[in-house]
């Protein structure tokens, strides 16, 4: 079966955590959500969470984890269908560029401390599930 591989990165930056709104051409337009986006061919899981998260805040981040694990299943509807979905995050820190207001691909940047973004974001609901599994382990404080 063909996958479709997408990676993000929880980025601690200032007080808390990378979040990003999706620019108008995308189907998670008014959800919040870790930087990151599809895994492209040739590249890893790490690749691509640095390049999406460059490309869609201006930030160079470095990851200091490998690419972890959260989620797989089979896509059933739309363009992506009979592909196995997985999708992995990297803990990631900040090592140059600049905070930009928007991107091409992005209309907003915030960050949050994550436990406040839980309660008052619409969240995509993988990025909330890492934010959980990030807040449940030691690596939250690395």
């Amino acid at each position: 079966m063909n996958r479709l591989e997408v990676a993000r990165a929880y980025v601690p930056y200032d007080d808390g955590v990378l979040l990003v709104r999706r620019a108008n051409c995308s189907t998670n337009n008014s959800f919040w959500e870790l930087p990151g986006g599809k895994v492209e061919p040739g590249q890893n899981a790490l690749d691509a969470a640095v390049a999406e998260t460059e490309q869609e805040t201006g930030l160079l981040i470095e990851p200091f984890t490998e690419a972890i694990p959260f989620t797989s299943y089979p896509i059933t509807e739309g363009k992506y269908a009979g592909r196995l979905y997985t999708a992995s995050y990297v803990m990631a820190r900040v090592i140059g560029g600049t905070l930009l207001a928007n991107t091409c691909e992005t209309d907003a940047i915030t960050v949050m401390d994550p436990y406040s973004a839980l309660e008052q974001l619409p969240l995509v609901d993988k990025s909330a599930t890492v934010l959980r599994r990030v807040l449940n382990s030691a690596l939250v404080n690395t």
